[in-house]
């Protein structure tokens, strides 16, 4: 491939995550009226798909740091989207909990994610999304096992 080639898609995949984004951001701000940024948004999408909600769960999903996730963490509290409560199991354990507005929130989410995949997959044949699929795999395979270190 050439470097103009290589050029070329670099440039078109930034814009596809930059528009996403936007979009995304716009989404929010129309059906949440504003209250949740894209990252908080991610941190109540993470919460509700953890089966177990702990700070250091749902950091590692999110692939942040725990500290990072409890400032973000304290201000979607603050907003009433989500509620720390003790475990059940063990009291030393603190877990990440929707509240009724999280939920519709996520639910909000959900359906921004529906929309998307829903304007994919009508662009596209069902051989094509799969070797689609088969492509953005491996570019996610590729880049959680680069050595980031090394460059």
């Amino acid at each position: 491939m050439t470097m103009n080639k290589r050029s070329q898609l670099m440039d078109l995949l930034t814009n596809i995550i930059n528009y996403v984004e936007v979009i995304q951001e716009e989404y929010i701000r129309v059906h949440l009226k504003s209250e949740l940024s894209s990252s908080e948004i991610h941190v109540i999408e993470a919460i509700e798909l953890e089966n177990e909600s702990t700070m250091s769960n749902v950091a590692r999903r999110l692939m942040v740091t725990t500290g990072t996730l409890t400032t973000s963490t304290n201000k979607i509290i603050q907003k009433g989207y989500i509620e720390k409560i003790q475990s059940h199991l063990d009291k030393r354990v603190t877990l990440l909990v929707l509240t009724d507005k999280g939920h519709q929130a996520f639910d909000i989410h959900k359906k921004f994610h529906e929309k998307m995949e829903e304007v994919i997959v009508k662009e596209v044949s069902s051989e094509e999304y799969s070797y689609f699929f088969g492509i953005v795999r491996n570019i996610y395979s590729s880049l959680i096992t680069q050595n980031w270190d090394e460059i």
